[in-house]
């Protein structure tokens, strides 16, 4: 789900580092996607736009491609004011991110 050799590359094989990266996305993932959904929900767009972005930038340190490529996605349907098509990649996305936080975890405690 995510490249651990280019992680631990990017950390430069902090372990501290790591856990800290990793505790961020921890604690910012579901406020993302829950400020996306209300954003929507609201027909703001362009905030749910910025969120989405934001998203995508701290799954990229993960280099978590297939979440990437999702909130990509979801971040242009919010650009193109896509309400319908931001709902299911958010959707998607969701459980794809409470995965990668499993397996970020997971790895962590081997390093």
């Amino acid at each position: 789900m995510f490249d651990k050799k280019q992680l631990l590359k990017l950390v430069d094989h902090d372990k501290e580092l790591l856990l800290s990266i990793i505790e961020i996305f921890k604690t910012e993932w579901p406020d993302a996607i829950d400020g996306i959904d209300s954003h929507l929900q609201k027909s703001e767009a362009e905030e749910a736009e910025k969120l989405a972005h934001k998203l995508k930038g701290n799954l990229k340190n993960f280099y978590a491609e297939e979440c990437i490529d999702i909130a990509q996605d979801l971040e242009t349907a919010c650009r193109n004011n896509d309400s319908q098509a931001a709902m299911r990649k958010l959707e998607k996305l969701k459980p794809l991110c409470k995965k990668l936080e499993n397996e970020l975890t997971i790895s962590a405690d081997e390093i």
